[in-house]
Parts: structure tokens; sequence; C-alpha cells
């Protein structure tokens, strides 16, 4: 697997530390590196990995000297509770500490006449002494006469960097990517945070985003359309979330989708025995005799039209109605007079027979009430012989 970040290649005693990335909108993850073997290195596999601090953190982690004696060290840094914070994503680093054998002890380093450095093939850092200066510590001596004239021919730039110099000074130019004396560091191209919405890797001369989900561009700056697959069924409008959307269905309908149509029946929104009908997105109501409404849930007033003669009283009933009639009158609607020069109204009802009393009403002030039924109706008198109250069909 080719590695995502080139070695680097420090002094004993200098000081290493790992800082987490920023993301746009100012928010870090907690990191955890771990020290691991070349093989674990090459393959991003952790197992057996020294972690160097304690717990995960997202502020700068300096690594303990303990991890940073000479040779060569391998570091992954991995976030377990976040998918993009991984060693495939580049988090790896290859740290080779060298030994420095640029000044004796209380000394400055290389007797402030040169500059502690060291070469790619070297094991160690040494001097490289300024001007006509030479010797281990650049201290002066009798082969003055042996100065270097051109720094560039003991200086090396890495990664194709240009070098310019006379006997006392020399300049590396770097190509785009690299800084650094001799070129040796990449740039973090990732230091401006420029990944919007996702995590920054960064690359040799550039950078490249890992998107958070929900989102794409160079940069992550631009947010998916969850809603240009048209995922909202009949006719429903579709809301675009970050990573999701919302279907607002039009009535009749329901689900995520809007795919579902509403039983409205199932609710039993009719009353009084009526019949509900599924119509189209809606229901109809099919009242029973009696009631009207959108719901069935009115009685209708059967004496609205004033059906009872001759004073009589009308008391509604459920699909009907009853009259309750004065002493002098009687039938359906109090149409009958008690005295009348036609033929006695009550010759039908002689063979009537005499119903339980109890079942007529009784009104105030009047005498005692028997009710009658003959020819299917039902007939209240005061007294036998006089009609009272026809209460209706039986």
């Amino acid at each position: 697997m080719e590695l995502q970040l080139l070695p680097v290649e420090i002094q004993e005693g200098n000081f290493l530390s790992f800082q987490s990335e920023l993301f746009g909108g100012g928010w870090t993850l907690p990191t955890v590196p771990l020290e691991v073997d070349v093989d674990g290195f090459r393959s991003c596999n952790v197992t057996g990995g020294v972690a160097v601090t304690h717990m995960a953190s997202n502020q700068t982690i300096g690594v303990d000297p303990v991890f940073l004696t000479p040779g060569v060290h391998y570091f992954i840094v991995d976030a377990a509770d976040d998918l993009l914070v991984t060693c495939e994503s580049g988090l790896r680093l290859n740290v080779t500490v060298k030994s420095g054998n640029c000044h004796v002890a209380g000394d400055v380093m290389c007797s402030d006449r040169g500059l502690c450095l060291t070469q790619h093939a070297q094991s160690d850092y040494t001097c490289y002494c300024c001007g006509k200066y030479q010797g281990k510590y650049c201290f002066q001596g009798l082969l003055c006469e042996e100065r270097v004239n051109n720094m560039c021919d003991v200086i090396s730039c890495n990664n194709s960097g240009v070098c310019t110099g006379n006997s006392t000074h020399f300049h590396c130019a770097c190509l785009p990517g690299f800084t650094g004396s001799h070129c040796e560091v990449d740039v973090n191209d990732c230091a401006s945070s420029p990944c919007v919405n996702g995590l920054c890797v960064d690359e040799v001369g550039g950078y490249t985003c890992y998107c958070r989900p929900g989102f794409h561009g160079q940069r992550c700056e631009l947010d998916y359309d969850e809603c240009s697959t048209n995922p909202c069924e009949n006719q429903a409008f579709c809301q675009d979330l970050r990573d999701n959307f919302t279907c607002h269905c039009h009535p009749g309908f329901t689900g995520r989708h809007c795919a579902i149509k509403v039983q409205a029946c199932v609710s039993h929104p009719c009353r009084n025995g009526a019949l509900c009908e599924e119509v189209s997105i809606a229901y109809k109501c099919k009242c029973a005799p009696g009631f009207q409404g959108s719901h069935c849930e009115v009685n209708v007033d059967d004496c609205e039209a004033r059906p009872c003669l001759n004073g009589g009283t009308c008391v509604d009933r459920v699909g009907g109605y009853s009259c309750l009639c004065h002493e002098m009158h009687a039938g359906p609607n109090c149409q009958y007079p008690r005295h009348s020069t036609e033929a006695d109204p009550l010759s039908s009802f002689r063979t009537a027979k005499t119903l339980n009393p109890s079942s007529c009403p009784r009104p105030p002030l009047l005498p005692p009430i028997t009710q009658i039924s003959t020819r299917g109706e039902n007939l209240c008198l005061s007294k036998p012989g006089l009609p009272l109250l026809l209460r209706g069909l039986v």
C-alpha cells in the first residue's frame, strides 16, 4: 500500500506532537496516536499498537520521549468513532530519530559557526560549517585554506529543490507543496481548513476532502439535493434536509413517501348507523332515515313542517313524529274532531285491543289515559271511548 505521508527526520531531544484537524464549523475529532511495528504501519493494523496517550483527545497531543529514542518509529492516528479518521485516509507517520553530534556539552550548536543538519542517508546530525570554519564542531583550525566556497557543494535540497548559495549561506528553492531549509517538510495544505463539511487529508502540493454524508464538491461545500430523485409519491411536496428529506403528503395519503392511501372509513366516522363509502381520497356517509349531516350526526326535525293540526303538539322522533292532540281531536295529525256530523271516527276501533296504559304519556291536568291498537296504529284515550292521542304506526 502506498504511504500517504513522507518520512520525517528529527534530532534526538526534539519534540513531536499531533494536533487534531480543524473542520469547517470549528470542530475537531478526538484522536489517539499509536506506535506500531513496520508491518502494522504498512497494513494499517493497530492490533498490538501502543497508545501514546491514555485517552482520546481533540487537543494537541505531545509524544513522550520514551517513544522517540534513536531509530525508526511508526505511528498511526486512529479515531474509532469516526469512519473518516482512519489509517487508510493517510494518518500515518514514519519518524526517524537521529542522534545529534553537533556540539560538546555546554557549548552552542556547531560553535555558532555552522548548521546542524542531516542528510537522508546519514545516521545522525552533524555540523555543516560556514565560511572558512571546519572541524567536527566548526572550530577555527589550521585548515582554513580548505574552506568551502559554496555551501551547495555540501548541502543537498530534498524533494527536487534547487540550491543556491555562497561560502557562508545557502538557500533551497522548494517545489510547490514543500518547505523547510532543505525542502524536507511537506506543506500542510489542510492548515487553512479548506474542507467545509468533511475531513482534509494533506497531499504533496494539495489536499483531498473526504465529505460527510450528504455533502459533495471539492471542498465538501455542496449539499446533495435528496429531493432530486423525486422520492415523494402522489404529488406530495418534498423538503430537502441535510442527508435526508421529508415528504409532505396531500390529504388521503401517508407514509415516508406518501405512498400509502389512508383508509378513511377505518375510523368509523359515520354516526347513527350510517354507511361509510370510500370516495377518492375521502369518504361519504349514507345516512339512515331520520338523520342528515356530513357524518349523519343531525336528527332530522320532522316537526319543522308543523304536521299536527288543531293545536296539537308535535314530538320529533327518529325518522318520524307523534302528535299530542287536545281532548276534542284525534288522529295521526289530530285531524279528527271528537263531535262530527260524519260517521263516528272511532267506529273502526270497536274491536281494538286494549294495551298497557303505562305506554301512553299523560299530559298535565288531563284525565287518565288508555291505549288501544287497531289497524296497525296505536291510539291513546283519556277515558273509554274518547280519543286523545294517535301515536303513529306500530
